[in-house]
């Protein structure tokens, strides 16, 4: 229809009534705008109480603290900040390690539980129903 690299706001401006374009197209960029920043803020919550659930369900003894989970939080957008601002020239490479870090850990996981599951018989994994 109109060939544009605008986002939402832009498409919101081109099909609105003349009289609230610039309002609405103004309040779809904010949300947008703070749509990024609630993700990336939830995001990094949520890996921060992965990490401390993962400790607390590996050491017993680990009593966990409301600063810990905070600390974890702004380490892990400290790394996305670096990692985004002084390796965007060298993304592809990161991404390319994430494809591979993923190829192995599904091998790594998938491999074990097939060589240590138990077996049955053919006849009971095809007729035997729960």
């Amino acid at each position: 229809m109109a060939p544009t690299s605008g986002g939402q706001y832009h498409w919101v401006s081109e099909f609105s009534p003349r009289w609230c374009q610039r309002f609405l197209s103004y309040t779809v960029g904010w949300l947008g705008v703070l749509g990024w920043q609630v993700g990336v803020a939830f995001a990094s919550y949520l890996s921060a109480t992965e990490i401390q659930g993962l400790a607390i369900l590996n050491y017993p003894s680990y009593v966990p603290k409301n600063w810990h989970g905070t600390l974890i939080q702004v380490c892990l957008l400290i790394i996305c900040v670096f990692v985004n601002t002084f390796l965007a020239q060298r993304l592809h490479h990161v991404e390319g390690l994430a494809l591979i870090l993923h190829v192995c850990g599904f091998f790594a996981i998938m491999i074990p539980l097939w060589v240590l599951s138990p077996t049955a018989k053919s006849r009971d994994v095809w007729t035997t129903f729960f």
